[in-house]
């Protein structure tokens, strides 16, 4: 199975992650298509730093859906652009043809070696171990479904078919009669700085509907997201990118994280025990 397409969203200040990782990401995904939005005034700066597979897009396309969360969230408005890179990747996810299999793939994330998204002909997902019980009451607040899958579906990437998402998208407008992203930012409880999570919607609905098609693996000790604490800056990952594949399939590098000093050390001890 080819992925159709490799859907990411990178704002300015996370560019110059992604100018690294949309190396990798073209290097060891195999795709037909390669897309990142980013803000409209960012687009020009994007094309000279991003690998060249990548179509760059404007997220004005979507600027009605960002409009809209403007409306809804005067709690936390800086946590708007959080929610609004969300219903992009939902958006994008449900578009090609209905057996196509597109890919969100989060700017900060790295694949470290070839990743294959099918088993046996089902869909592959990587999982996690966190658990934020907002999400879970948004989830049935909006489709009526409980979470069933006792790992998290937030790994840095998401495949799905694309009749799923459509599917998805339909059943929301059906049982909320309004357009999907508003049924779904009007269910919102913005006092929560993370109320909504494209990824633990789209697998809880997924592995209700559709659980007899795709595979799950729980050993989330496969991918990390200590990258910004175990590697520091993101240009160091070259230096370090083929050691740690014999062990990790993908790891991220996230803002909020300090680097830890003596990285080999560090990276020794806790890939190699010692």
């Amino acid at each position: 199975m080819t992925i159709d397409k490799v859907i990411c969203t990178c704002t300015h200040a996370d560019l110059h992650t992604f100018a690294v990782t949309s190396t990798f990401i073209t290097k060891f995904i195999e795709a037909n298509h390669y897309i990142v939005y980013v803000p409209e005034d960012t687009v020009e700066e994007a094309k000279t730093l991003v690998s060249g597979a990548f179509n760059i897009l404007s997220e004005k396309d979507y600027y009605h859906i960002l409009e809209y969360i403007k409306s809804k969230n005067n709690i936390k408005p800086e946590r708007n652009g959080w929610y609004f890179q969300q219903f992009i990747k939902i958006s994008e996810l449900s578009k090609g043809e209905d057996s196509s299999v597109n890919l969100i793939w989060d700017a900060d994330t790295a694949p470290l070696r070839k990743i294959i998204f099918s088993r046996n002909s089902l869909i592959f997902y990587y999982q996690g171990k966190e658990h934020h019980q907002p999400y879970f009451e948004l989830i049935k607040n909006i489709l009526g479904m409980e979470k069933i899958i006792d790992s998290s579906f937030i790994a840095q990437c998401f495949p799905a078919r694309t009749t799923w998402v459509k599917n998805l998208i339909l059943d929301v407008e059906n049982i909320h009669k309004k357009e999907w992203y508003k049924a779904i930012i009007d269910k919102i409880d913005f006092n929560n700085s993370s109320g909504f999570s494209e990824y633990e919607t789209l697998g809880t609905y997924i592995s209700h509907k559709y659980s007899n098609e795709i595979s799950i693996n729980k050993d989330w000790k496969i991918w990390s997201r200590d990258g910004s604490k175990y590697i520091g800056k993101i240009d160091d990952l070259y230096k370090v990118a083929a050691l740690l594949s014999k062990h990790l399939d993908h790891i991220s590098f996230e803002k909020w994280q300090k680097r830890d000093k003596n990285i080999l050390r560090r990276i020794k001890f806790k890939y190699f025990g010692r």
